[in-house]
């Protein structure tokens, strides 16, 4: 319906899933994440794509979507960023948190629902997923393989936090 929905960390696994269910929903997606990946993201079906590390996310937020907007997804980013794009979202909207930190009091006050989810597969979410992939309306992340004797490389990109889809280590 063209509601406006900014999602942190749009280019990691769970962000791009996020940034095509979002858009398969009928929202304007804004996604967040580094600059080199925006080709990336708009190929997800971003529609707006934010630089965190050359433009303040929030004022940016705020002067492109001064109505506010509908619905923050959390799933990488400084806890400040995540708070102040929590006071962009409009009453009635939603912030949900993948890493704890939507603080479900203070977004109550404000009449936004609030919630930090955790992660917890089911054979049905896997098999819908699957489905959507299927039927070529969710595209699956970008994947990077890493040899066993490139462990230590892999661990040092996922602890770098700008993983940009998914990355598997295989013997």
């Amino acid at each position: 319906n063209g509601d406006v929905v900014v999602i942190l960390g749009a280019a990691g696994g769970i962000g791009g899933f996020a940034v095509q269910i979002a858009k398969h929903a009928g929202a304007h997606v804004v996604g967040v994440a580094r600059g080199e990946n925006a080709g990336y993201l708009r190929g997800l079906g971003a529609d707006e794509v934010i630089d965190y590390t050359t433009q303040d996310v929030v004022e940016t937020v705020r002067k492109a979507h001064p109505a506010g907007i509908a619905g923050l997804v959390h799933t990488a980013g400084d806890a400040a960023v995540v708070v102040g794009l929590a006071g962009l979202v409009r009453e009635g909207g939603h912030v949900a948190s993948m890493r704890g930190g939507a603080n479900i009091d203070e977004l109550t006050k404000s009449k936004v629902v609030g919630i930090n989810v955790q992660t917890r597969v089911t054979t049905d979410a896997l098999e819908k997923l699957a489905g959507m992939v299927e039927a070529g309306s969710l595209k699956r992340p970008e994947i990077k393989t890493y040899r066993l004797d490139q462990a230590a490389d892999a661990f040092e990109k996922i602890s770098s936090g700008h993983v940009r889809g998914k990355l598997v280590v295989i013997p």
